[in-house]
């Protein structure tokens, strides 16, 4: 078991999978909690979780797990909870962000239930960018607050946490100082400087509390004016740490008032400041914390404010509410949501539609005999820890068993029937990907008295390779040749009945709503992660792709896709037609059904428009 896996074990309550591991550069297990009343526990803490963060995978600390000693290696051995009632997860957090410099990002700090009253506190450090190590802390002082600016490297030895030595540190800085030519005799004189000031306004701090916005005088003003106009020391509490940059704007921590969690404010550039529940904010970190890099805001970005003048009144976030709408971070638009009183936060992506094709919009197309028509929808679903997942062969052969009276299989036999031929219940079988723990598919194929394919399903599921993170899905229908058509039609005995030329419209969005179906729920379901524990790394797409083609030696020109489908519905297209046909789908991949179908008519009309049909609407359906 890897990091990943652990923290997904433990977020799982699969305390009994982590048992049997060894401490290592990784993992650490406490039996007892940090005591932070007492400064040197206080200071542990800060040391245990910096050493994680200077390693190059980052680590787990868990509070709450025994361990016994085999041949002088500590092994994580049963369940030792720990009493809720001892466990402050707002006061590790502030230490952590306060007394670590630079403070690590994406540090998760959460607890675990066994019962009522106990449970195991897990403090997940994610490797951190290259950029920001080593993280610092303050030097050992056996007990005493030291001094802050007298400093010390903690890091990871085997399975223990040591000092980095002097010699080593020194080494470090000299060879900074050597590529970097060294500061300035100027630069040093700032430096010496802003140490006495720092000096002189930390005794001050002993008896003056930080002001809102204090650490960047451009918006210490406007701060100020939104923590009165939000209720001031009285609602926010006084501020835990200087006004910071993060992600894509302005950060400030208050610790809020009497036993309640406390607040941070939060700024985009040229909008009102918004205050946000600290345990909404640590949600929002927690969901992005699997971004490239580890920047959970710069991916998700802050709440909307809702107001676009830096000058409107400021906005507050309400924590016991379902929904918190989210603005200007990597991945789009987007919100935290939660169905149902005590369940987790989750990020979705705002539903939008863009032309661009994804990577993986022509996996599994290389076949000699193509098709004469190829209708697709190809999911490609970033999840963090998408490497550690497996293809479940009970899941595997339950989805098998069930492919027969999915809505694609349905959707197969209405149009073989709509085409000529009688009703058809597809069979499913091994299609082109051989079945293993990394990838599959199935297929079913209606073929005439010749051999020759007429119709056939497929679906296919993969997960990461070297080339690709992410997990890929994909749920297609192929129509062969009309003299394959008519070879079927005679083979079921019904001369009399013609195969349409053209599939319609109304084919089209029944297929569309199938594929996203298979594609984005039914083929994820089999894989060995329930997706209520998933995270993401990067925006799930659907792309619906329609393809014309001709095998792969044939040398003439292709015809357009609406030689094959009837698109007199969206109206005259204008300009040329064109051989493929697509739009990609920004959308959380489980939705309602009546809301996939929704999406379905939507996504088509914005293929239709994109493609030269520009009357296109959804009265077309």
């Amino acid at each position: 078991m890897d990091l990943a896996g652990a923290v997904a074990a433990l977020l799982d309550g699969r305390f009994d999978d982590l048992f049997g591991l060894e401490e290592s550069v990784w993992l650490d297990a406490k039996g007892g909690i940090y005591e932070l009343d007492n400064p040197a526990k206080a200071e542990e803490l800060v040391k245990d979780v910096a050493a994680f963060a200077n390693t190059a995978t980052g680590g787990l600390l868990v509070v709450g797990i025994g361990t016994r000693v085999e041949h002088g290696q500590e092994i994580l051995a049963h369940l030792k909870p720990v009493p809720r009632g001892r466990v402050d997860l707002d006061r590790h957090r502030k230490l952590i962000r306060e007394r670590i410099t630079p403070p690590p990002r994406g540090v998760e700090v959460d607890w675990i239930p066994v019962d009522d009253e106990s449970g195991v506190l897990l403090i997940h450090v994610p490797a951190q960018l290259p950029g920001r190590l080593p993280h610092l802390v303050a030097a050992p002082t056996r007990g005493a607050q030291g001094h802050p600016d007298s400093v010390a490297v903690p890091v990871r030895e085997g399975d223990g946490t040591v000092w980095l030595p002097r010699t080593e540190v020194q080494r470090l800085l000299a060879a900074g100082w050597t590529a970097t030519g060294g500061p300035s005799h100027e630069v040093l004189a700032e430096i010496a400087a802003q140490a006495a000031s720092a000096a002189v306004q930390q005794k001050a701090s002993a008896v003056v509390p930080i002001a809102p916005g204090e650490g960047m005088p451009s918006a210490q003003r406007r701060w100020a004016a939104a923590y009165e106009a939000l209720g001031g020391e009285k609602v926010l509490g006084t501020a835990d740490g200087r006004i910071y940059a993060e992600g894509p704007g302005l950060v400030q921590h208050f610790a809020g008032t009497g036993t309640g969690r406390g607040w941070v404010l939060c700024e985009l550039s040229g909008r009102p400041v918004v205050a946000v529940p600290e345990g909404v904010w640590e949600a929002m970190r927690l969901e992005g914390s699997g971004a490239l890099g580890g920047d959970s805001f710069a991916a998700l970005g802050f709440p909307d404010p809702g107001a676009v003048e830096a000058g409107a009144a400021p906005a507050l976030v309400d924590g016991a509410a379902g929904e918190v709408r989210l603005i200007n971070g990597s991945w789009g638009p987007g919100r935290l949501v939660r169905r149902g009183d005590g369940a987790a936060w989750q990020w979705e992506p705002q539903l939008q539609f863009s032309s661009e094709s994804t990577r993986a919009g022509r996996n599994w197309t290389s076949q000699v005999a193509a098709p004469q028509l190829r209708l697709r929808v190809i999911a490609t679903l970033p999840w963090a820890d998408a490497r550690t997942f497996e293809v479940e062969q009970v899941e595997r052969r339950k989805l098998l068993g069930g492919l027969g009276a999915s809505q694609l299989s349905q959707y197969l036999g209405v149009l073989a029937m709509h085409h000529g031929s009688d009703f058809w219940m597809p069979k499913w079988d091994v299609g082109q990907l051989p079945g293993c723990r990394n990838s599959y598919s199935y297929a079913a194929v209606l073929t005439g008295a010749d051999g020759r394919t007429a119709l056939s399903g497929e679906v296919f599921l993969a997960l990461p390779n070297s080339a690709d993170s992410s997990v890929v899905t994909c749920a297609e229908v192929k129509v062969g040749e009309r003299d394959a058509w008519d070879q079927l039609v005679r083979a079921d005995g019904q001369p009399g009945s013609e195969p349409k030329e053209r599939l319609t419209l109304e084919d089209l969005y029944e297929f569309t709503v199938a594929a996203l179906e298979m594609a984005t729920e039914e083929l994820p379901g089999s894989l060995s992660t329930g997706a209520s524990q998933r995270r993401w790394s990067g925006v799930p797409t659907a792309e619906i792709r329609l393809t014309a083609e001709y095998p792969h030696d044939h040398s003439g020109p292709r015809r357009p896709v609406a030689d094959f489908i009837d698109f007199s519905a969206f109206g005259a297209p204008a300009g040329r037609e064109f051989t493929e046909m697509a739009v990609t789908v920004v959308a959380p991949p489980v939705l309602q059904g009546e809301t996939r179908r929704a999406v379905a008519r939507q996504a088509l009309v914005r293929m239709g428009r994109d493609f030269g049909f520009l009357d296109a609407d959804e009265s077309a359906f």
